[in-house]
Formats: C-alpha cells, structure tokens, sequence
C-alpha cells in the first residue's frame, strides 16, 4: 500500500476550519459543528502510516457526526455494493447507515432490523438492503434466511455484525469498523478490498478532504 501525505494548514484549528467549510458545501450536507478527524494528530499532521490507497482511518466526535460520514458515503453509492459494518452494540452501526441512506435520499425512518434481519428502502439510485446478523449465529442459519441472495443483488447491501458472514462475502467490498474511543468519540477503519471499491474510497476522501 502507498502512503499518502495530505495538505493541511499548520494549525488545529485551521483544520477544523476548512473542513467545516467542505462539509457546508457538500450538496445536501449542513455544516459539522465538530469537525470530523481523518487520522489527525493535535498537531494538525497526518499520521501516514494510519492511510494508504486501501483504508481510511476517521475519528468522530458524535453520532451526528457518524451520520454525516455516512451521508457522504451515500451520495456516492449507485448500486451492486457492498458495505460491511463491524463493531460492538453501540458504536454506531446503525448511525453510519441512516446517514447513508439520507445520502441517497431514503425518505423513511431507518431502523436496525434484528428480528426482520433485513429491511429494504428505496434511493436515489438503488434499493438499499439494510441487513442485521445478530440473531443469526451460523453460515448455515444465513442461508436459510436468504441472506446470501442480498450479497448477489445489484442494490446496496448494508450488513451490520458482517464479521459473522466473513466466510460467504463476496471479496470485494467496502469494510468498516467501528471502536468505542470514548463516551462519544469513535474510531471509524474504512477498509477498500477490490479495485471499484478503492476508487469509492478515494471519491469519499476527496470529499472529505476537498
């Protein structure tokens, strides 16, 4: 993987400043009261070791924030994705597919579907397919819930507890981990494997950087 060093202005603030205003720009998106770190040191450097041309390493400060990633996401989706979420109760799963559904402009309230495992919502350019793998425990319980046919679809394929089905996920896909950094800080890994989904990685931090 390449490291890849990104302009910033020297200082914290100056950061914070720039990307509020990218975020004021972004159609669709209102500005971010806290601004969202993509791997910045206090300093207002890159550790670049922490983003190559494969991930995309992000620290939000709220669940608006989380939101407001997801919306930035979903403005860039078309369709025949696949986005695989990761992370403990809480850390914002289902936080980061609201935002990606107000990306593609889903009208509906989003909700988590733990014991309708999955739910469908129509977008700008796809049917998003919000899949829940708590429940399910097994490859096996998966398939006789019609789990894989969601992974084949040309829609957008959202799957929460998506370490559970590791072993059926087609090898490319977007990868997205989320960690608990504090009582609202969390600590978002944006992992690209395959080449579309590079190139959706590289969109998405343009965006964020612009």
């Amino acid at each position: 993987s390449r490291s890849v060093g990104l302009s910033f202005e020297s200082s914290a603030q100056a950061n914070a400043a720039a990307l509020r205003n990218a975020f004021s720009q972004a159609p669709g998106i209102a500005a971010c009261p806290r601004v969202l770190y993509n791997s910045v040191s206090p300093t207002g450097t890159w550790e670049d070791d922490k983003v190559d041309d494969e991930s995309l390493s992000v620290i939000t400060h709220s669940l608006s924030e989380t939101r407001r990633l997801g919306t930035l996401l979903g403005q860039l989706l078309k369709g025949n994705e696949i986005i695989c979420l990761e992370g403990e109760l809480g850390t914002g799963k289902t936080s980061l597919i609201q935002g990606i559904g107000h990306g593609q402009r889903v009208t509906e309230a989003i909700t988590s579907p733990t014991f309708t495992l999955v739910n469908e919502y129509q977008g700008a350019t796809a049917t998003l397919y919000h899949v829940d793998l708590y429940r399910l425990e097994s490859i096996r319980e998966m398939a006789q819930a019609g789990i894989d046919a969601y992974l084949f679809s040309d829609g957008i394929c959202l799957i929460e507890w998506a370490e559970k089905a590791q072993r059926i996920l087609p090898p490319e896909h977007l990868y997205i981990s989320l960690k608990h950094r504090g009582e609202n800080e969390r600590d978002i890994l944006l992992q690209a494997r395959g080449h579309s989904y590079r190139k959706l990685l590289d969109r998405l931090r343009r965006m964020v950087e612009s």
